[in-house]
């Protein structure tokens, strides 16, 4: 995550985190227990909290997650969050309802 979303969240300016419906988050986000249909997604696994920390590791964010959804973006979509979101018509993507910040360090004016 660059840094200036982790702000955005600190400050309770950014409320919601996106993350497009590929293979690598549909494995982390997803459950998949139908038999019959391995690819068939069946649900969403629940989370209690985001870690999040740039590659070089020197600051961290952990968040509350209050939700987790799987959305097919719709013109509505667009008209409502294009400036939270790069996504056209057709895309699925998850939004990942952001609660109260659990603790944080390298980031932000204070300090836990």
């Amino acid at each position: 995550m660059r840094k200036c979303y982790a702000e955005q969240i600190l400050s309770g300016e950014k409320v919601r985190e996106y993350r497009p419906f590929t293979d690598h988050w549909a494995v982390r986000l997803c459950e998949f227990d139908d038999p019959k249909e391995p690819d068939l997604v069946t649900g969403l696994k629940h989370y209690d909290r985001a870690h999040f920390f740039p590659y070089n590791k020197n600051w961290w964010l952990d968040v509350e997650i209050t939700d987790i959804y799987l959305c097919t973006v719709n013109q509505d979509f667009i008209e409502d969050f294009e400036s939270e979101v790069t996504a056209k018509v057709g895309d699925d993507i998850f939004i990942v309802s952001l609660g109260k910040v659990l603790g944080y360090d390298g980031i932000g004016d204070r300090r836990k």
